[in-house]
Formats: C-alpha cells, structure tokens, sequence
C-alpha cells in the first residue's frame, strides 16, 4: 500500500480524521506506510489492503491493535498497558 492509498483508505474509514492536524508519517521496517495522527493514533497500510490501527482505549490505560480488513471487517489482534499513561499514574500521587 502506498502513502496515498493509506491516506484514502483512512479517509474513506474515518471521514472526520482530515480535520486532526499534524499527521506525521513514517515507514515501517517492512517499507509499509505508517501515520501517525495528533500524536495518538496510528494506521499501517499493509500489502494486501488491510490497515492495523494502533490507539489508546478511552477511559483505560490500555493501548489495542485492530486490524481492518479491505471488505472492513476488523478484529483486535493485541491489547496491553501503555506504560507512558501507567508511569504518569504512578508518578501523579508524587507530585
């Protein structure tokens, strides 16, 4: 998947998303379009079409991984702490 069809594909998913401002790309270490938008979310548009959303769970400490597939069906394929968020928790009653 290319930049531009990641971009499409994340419109087409998600047609507020253009509003969020700065989305910042990358690569992954397989060449595979990578964004990250507002610093929280994250798509990887992977080679047969499906794209993984990395995000954190609202109202938990919980970061989780679906993956969208092009007839967009998704299913979480990880879920686990996110240790920034756990950190600052712990370091809230220090302060």
């Amino acid at each position: 998947m290319t930049r531009e069809e990641l971009t499409d594909r994340i419109i087409e998913l998600f047609p507020e998303i253009p509003k969020a401002q700065p989305w910042e790309w990358n690569e992954t270490e397989e060449s595979e379009p990578l964004v990250m938008i507002e610093n929280r979310a994250t798509f990887t548009g992977l080679d047969d079409g499906a794209v993984d959303l990395t995000a954190p769970i609202p109202n938990t400490t919980a970061i989780g991984v679906w993956r969208i597939e092009p007839d967009n069906h998704y299913e979480i394929k990880g879920l686990m702490e996110d240790p920034i968020v756990t950190a600052a928790a712990d370091q809230a009653p220090r302060n």
